[in-house]
């Protein structure tokens, strides 16, 4: 999966096709995972780096911007959100819920997850708790809950 997204990837992303060309790196000479040109996180802030056109753009998270620099974008489709779940779940599961991925057929047994962030409706640019939305919707429990408070929960806004 991970190199057909890097062949997809470089394809239609002019700005990571440069960065891989720097590096010699190409779809024709890359054969493992690990191989795979990582971008710099300070490149996000520079240029866009997606292969999705504006009008196909459904998500964006935003860095925190606590480097007082401009905040990082990724965006994201209906699509590439599942297939970042779909990286998540499997990998959440088996090395921080390991007595849930013991259990044959699946279980329907949910726990409750106290989550020490903010709800997704007051983080909707936050990757992080989109992460912890997709886990709680998988894993949690009806009462599990988000406990941090935005500051607009917070003066009542």
């Amino acid at each position: 999966m991970a190199l057909d997204l890097f062949a997809l990837q470089y394809e239609h992303n002019a700005p990571y096709r440069a960065y891989c060309e720097g590096r010699r790196a190409s779809p024709k000479v890359i054969e493992r995972w690990s191989q795979i040109p990582a971008v710099p996180t300070t490149a996000f802030k520079e240029a866009v780096f997606s292969c999705l056109p504006t009008e196909a753009r459904t998500a964006v998270f935003h860095s925190s911007g606590t480097t007082g620099q401009r905040p990082s974008r990724h965006f994201h489709s209906a699509e590439s959100l599942a297939l970042y779940e779909t990286s998540l779940l499997p990998w959440f599961e088996t090395h921080l819920l390991p007595e849930l991925s013991a259990r044959s057929a699946k279980s329907a047994v949910k726990i409750l997850m106290i989550i020490l962030t903010p709800a997704p409706s007051h983080a909707p640019r936050s990757s992080l708790v989109h992460m912890f939305e997709a886990v709680r919707r998988a894993f949690g429990s009806a009462e599990s809950l988000f406990l941090v408070r935005s500051p607009a929960e917070a003066t009542g806004l």
